[in-house]
């Protein structure tokens, strides 16, 4: 890599990896982020890689740091790429190590756990079967069921009683292999609480309200962002949440539990179009910020 010198020198390049082009906001955010910061950034697609065994370096050598912007819903083959890219030398802001677990809304709630942040009651079931009692042992109806590798809320069902849950189980409305099921928390109502994390700092945070009659609060489900005004102790767990899946990005969603903040999810790639606006915060910039400093051995 030629050492923090080296790069400064020649100037920080950037591989931002996506299956998706500069119109999609967090793309076109970044790309401009690191243009007025005086940096250079491509959009890198997986297909574009060649990952090889026992060849010559490919012209990925030629960037000092890749930010991975694909999330939950990165495949296999795309996992791959990523590794490739490490074990070529290119630090990577999310690596592989972490991608693996941190995709898997059960393995990473569950990693969180055996490090004491506290997280929602969850059953993973595989078979409809299983749903009788999973839904006894999280106290009964209503439960929320999500697909383990979900975005944007679109995987996530409230099931309120055991027709449902029958049919949820028989024909689910995308192609899933595992649900996760979790305790139903009232509180989902009156919205929950987004904090990214960026190199191991706040970087922003809102509130976000569901629209009415839905419990979910994801902006791409209309839901709204809000201004707020955090307890340190929601920032506190949030920032604990990235370090233990060794994230340097990352999205906490939170609720209020019975006994207090839960972290419902982690998102690998949260988008930042609303938190921009409600809080004002250039989250593109400290994104960046953080790549260019790991370039730099920082």
């Amino acid at each position: 890599m030629g050492g923090i010198g080296a790069v400064k020198k020649k100037g920080v390049r950037i591989a931002i990896l996506s299956t998706r082009d500069r119109r999609y906001h967090p793309n076109g955010r970044l790309l401009e982020s690191a243009h007025e910061m005086g940096y250079e950034a491509v959009l890198l697609h997986p297909r574009n890689v060649l990952p090889g065994i026992g060849l010559a370096p490919g012209k990925e050598k030629i960037f000092h740091v890749v930010v991975p912007r694909i999330g939950s819903t990165i495949e296999e083959h795309e996992l791959a790429v990523l590794f490739h890219l490490e074990q070529e030398g290119l630090p990577c802001l999310n690596g592989f190590r972490a991608l693996v677990v941190a995709r898997d809304k059960f393995l990473s709630l569950r990693r969180l756990e055996a490090h004491n942040i506290p997280v929602p009651r969850s059953l993973m079931i595989q078979e409809p079967a299983q749903i009788p009692r999973a839904v006894k042992s999280l106290g009964g109806f209503p439960v929320v069921a999500k697909g383990l590798r979900g975005r944007q809320g679109t995987t996530v069902e409230k099931i309120q009683d055991q027709d449902f849950a029958k049919y949820f189980a028989a024909h689910p409305p995308y192609p899933i292999q595992a649900v996760l099921l979790q305790e139903f928390l009232p509180t989902a109502s009156l919205g929950d609480a987004r904090i990214v994390v960026v190199g191991g700092r706040v970087a922003a945070y809102m509130r976000r309200m569901p629209r009415k009659g839905e419990f979910r609060s994801n902006v791409h489900l209309r839901g709204r962002g809000m201004l707020w005004d955090p307890p340190g102790e929601w920032l506190d767990l949030a920032v604990r949440a990235a370090r233990v899946l060794e994230l340097q990005v990352a999205g906490v969603d939170m609720l209020e539990g019975p006994r207090g903040p839960l972290v419902m999810e982690v998102n690998t790639t949260p988008g930042f179009r609303e938190l921009e606006r409600v809080s004002g915060v250039d989250v593109a910039s400290q994104i960046i910020k953080a790549a260019a400093e790991l370039a730099q051995g920082g």
